[in-house]
């Protein structure tokens, strides 16, 4: 089989793929989506460099940072952040950057380092910022909804609520919102038991 096809091959199985990593992650199943990232990955490493290449590992990192972040291993996952953002940046991708640190910045999120998520978050956000399509704008609706988390925490009920809302907007001009859907639903939940309603 020549290498062309192999790779055409993988890349079919990395798209699907990511569906399926995506549901096992929603459904808590991390090893399992954990164990199919790591044999995609044994796969695409072998590949030439590429901008493909890159791509598809930045993808793969950040999945592994999610779940390892997912487990609490937040070291772990900072490492596969990072490695993410570097194979993103090598791709070329700027939506793929825009997502690497938008995944540094929910660790950092997730461990309680509210100024390091915001840090994150703003370079992922004039990243984003940059693109119109619906990859742009479904990553930027999540980067709103991770900005009301944070600001939530930080007790800024006003500030919270208006990047809730824009979440939202942005949401409304998204194919696949389902999950984001779910997840502004939560917040604004968790919005009105803090500060009653």
């Amino acid at each position: 089989m020549s290498r062309l096809l192999v790779k055409l091959k993988t890349l079919i199985m990395a798209w699907r793929l990511k569906r399926i990593v995506w549901g096992l992650e929603r459904r808590g199943r991390y090893s399992e989506a954990e164990e199919k990232l790591l044999q995609l990955l044994g796969r695409v490493e072998k590949w030439s460099d590429s901008p493909k290449k890159h791509e598809v590992i930045a993808f793969i990192k950040m999945r592994l940072a999610n779940i390892e972040s997912y487990k609490g291993n937040y070291d772990r996952a900072l490492a596969y952040a990072s490695e993410a953002l570097w194979h993103a940046e090598h791709a070329g991708s700027t939506i793929e950057v825009g997502q690497a640190y938008l995944v540094e910045a929910a660790i950092y999120y997730n461990m309680g380092e509210l100024d390091k998520a915001c840090e994150s978050l703003a370079k992922a956000q004039v990243v984003l910022m940059k693109g119109d399509k619906e990859p742009y704008l479904q990553t930027y609706a999540w980067s709103k909804l991770l900005e009301s988390r944070i600001l939530l925490a930080k007790g800024d009920r006003e500030g919270a609520l208006k990047a809730l809302h824009e979440a939202k907007e942005l949401s409304t001009r998204v194919k696949h919102r389902e999950p984001l859907v779910e997840k502004i639903a939560e917040t604004e939940d968790r919005i009105n038991k803090v500060f009653g309603g």
